[in-house]
Order: C-alpha cells, then structure tokens, then sequence
C-alpha cells in the first residue's frame, strides 16, 4: 500500500479504537514504528491532532476535540454523472 493509502488508513484505525500501540499500527499498515511516526507527523502538519501516550499502556489515539467534529462518511452516494 501507498503511503497516502496508509494514513487514511492510520486515521480510520484511530477513529474507531480508543487507544492503538504503535506496534500494533505497524502491524495493521505492515509497516514499521517508524514509519507510523512518521505517518502521524504528516497527519499533525496537515491539522488532524494525535495525542500520545508513553508507558507500557501507551499508543495514539485521536485528539478528543477534533475526533468529536469529525466523522467519517461510510455511504458515499453518487449521482448518475459521477458514477460515470
């Protein structure tokens, strides 16, 4: 996968879930620690707020205020002429 491809999909894991280990991002996006790092400095510069937490029981987990304006659309509906 893109890495485009594995923000987006970065973003949705973290919208879903309350709090995710990097390890297990990394796993999920078959990537590494690393490279989850650097997918969420790109969601940061690009305004989407990751908290982050240390510690055995740490990981990321979506900023409460912008996780509470933002929702995700899972019945996206075409018109004739966009679907063509």
């Amino acid at each position: 996968m893109g890495s485009v491809s594995n923000i987006l999909k970065m973003m949705f894991i973290l919208y879903q879930n309350e709090l995710v280990k990097i390890g297990d991002l990394a796993i999920e996006l078959e990537v590494t620690p690393r490279q989850v790092r650097r997918y969420r400095d790109e969601l940061e510069m690009n305004g989407i707020i990751i908290d982050s937490y240390t510690g055995k029981f740490g990981g990321y987990k979506l900023n409460k205020e912008f996780s509470r304006n933002f929702v995700f659309k899972n019945d996206l509906k075409l018109t004739e002429q966009e679907e063509l």
